[in-house]
C-alpha cells in the first residue's frame, strides 16, 4: 500500500518555541482560507485533537493565523461533517 504524503506547517508558540503541526484539511469558505490541523495530541477519549484557523497573508506576505468566528465555525463544522460522511461511505 502506498503511503499518503502529509503536509506540515510550523507554528511559533507563546514561548517562542517552534511546533510542527500536520495539515489535515485546507479549503476556501466564503472568501476565506481555512486550515484544519493537528499536533497529533489525543483527548481523554483517545480522539485526535483538531485545531482550525483562518489563514491570511500580512503586508510582508507572511502567513497570519486568526480565530474563526462563531458564524464561520458553524460552516466549517458542516464541511468537516460532510467530508467525514463521504469518507465513511
Amino acid at each position: 500500500m502506498n503511503e499518503i504524503e502529509k503536509d506540515y506547517i510550523e507554528f511559533k508558540d507563546e514561548n517562542g518555541e517552534i511546533k510542527k503541526a500536520e495539515v489535515v484539511l485546507y479549503f476556501g469558505l466564503k472568501g476565506k482560507n481555512i486550515m484544519i490541523y493537528t499536533f497529533n495530541e489525543t483527548d481523554s477519549n483517545g480522539m485526535i485533537v483538531l485545531y482550525s484557523s483562518v489563514v491570511e497573508k500580512d503586508e510582508n506576505e507572511e502567513l497570519k493565523f486568526s480565530t474563526i468566528s462563531d458564524e464561520d465555525w458553524a460552516d466549517v463544522k458542516k464541511v468537516m461533517n460532510k467530508i467525514v460522511k463521504e469518507w465513511s461511505e
